[in-house]
């Protein structure tokens, strides 16, 4: 594992207590996307991709009751919490980075949600799961895409346009691309616009901490933000970028993909 892939596995595993708590989007769209699962036919393994505190691999269990599921995530703290919050004996937890180890079996259904674009590049990551599903299996994912905390991002380019962070979100063109390339057969695409409400810019930045999601290359740039840039940001965030219920807004583009490997 990489340097920066053990910091990510460290600052979810450190934000496993909260995640489990704050994280009112993800389970909004683990919800929806259980939704693009297809009951027929009916399938006998699956694979979990960030199974994060477990929300989504209880959905699956509910969905699909004789099924065999492997729970993946990258931070051990997580699969720890996941373990307590599904106690579930068809469950097998597995801490893995998915771009480079996965279960040796096949699978029916590949699955992640909220998960996959901190995987990025996503074309050898297709490749690898391709090569794991079985014949007419089915990837079905939903991830942030361009355009997710854009007022957070228009406010730190304004404060500290010097200091872009490293990465990005991919567009929905380079999530079908990778299918393509990876040789699935795009069944469902759908994109969704959603906002968050939070009590002030400093209670939204100090969610997003809690929750491991700061301080990996989507929001750390060639140097860190002084407390100086970090106070104007918050109040530029708090001018420009009210709520029309109070507070602020923070805008989400959710994309919810169901793809198919051809028999």
């Amino acid at each position: 594992m990489s340097t920066g892939d053990q910091g990510l596995a460290r600052r979810f595993s450190r934000a496993a207590a909260d995640y489990h708590v704050l994280t009112e989007l993800q389970r909004l769209v683990a919800n929806r996307l259980a939704g693009l699962l297809d009951p027929q036919p009916r399938p006998g393994k699956i694979l979990e991709i960030g199974c994060g505190t477990g929300h989504f691999t209880r959905l699956l269990r509910g969905r699909f009751p004789d099924a065999r599921i492997w729970a993946t995530d990258i931070a051990a703290g997580m699969i720890d919490r996941a373990r307590v919050a599904v106690p579930d004996q068809a469950v097998t937890w597995v801490v893995a980075d998915a771009r480079r180890e996965l279960p040796p079996e096949d699978f029916d259904v590949i699955a992640g949600s909220s998960s996959l674009h901190w995987l990025a590049p996503l074309e050898p990551l297709f490749a690898r799961l391709h090569r794991q599903l079985l014949p007419g299996g089915r990837l079905v994912f939903a991830l942030m895409c361009e355009g997710s905390l854009r007022e957070l991002r228009q406010s730190r380019r304004r404060v500290a346009p010097h200091k872009e962070p490293r990465a990005r979100l991919v567009s929905t063109g380079e999530v079908t691309f990778a299918l393509a390339g990876a040789g699935l057969a795009l069944e469902i695409l759908e994109e969704e616009a959603t906002v968050q409400r939070h009590r002030d810019a400093a209670a939204f930045l100090a969610d997003l901490h809690r929750q491991g999601v700061t301080g990996g290359d989507f929001s750390r740039g060639a140097a860190p933000l002084t407390r100086g840039e970090i106070k104007a940001l918050i109040a530029d965030y708090d001018a420009r970028f009210p709520h029309p219920d109070g507070g602020v807004r923070a805008s989400y583009e959710v994309l919810y993909v169901r793809a198919r490997k051809p028999a």
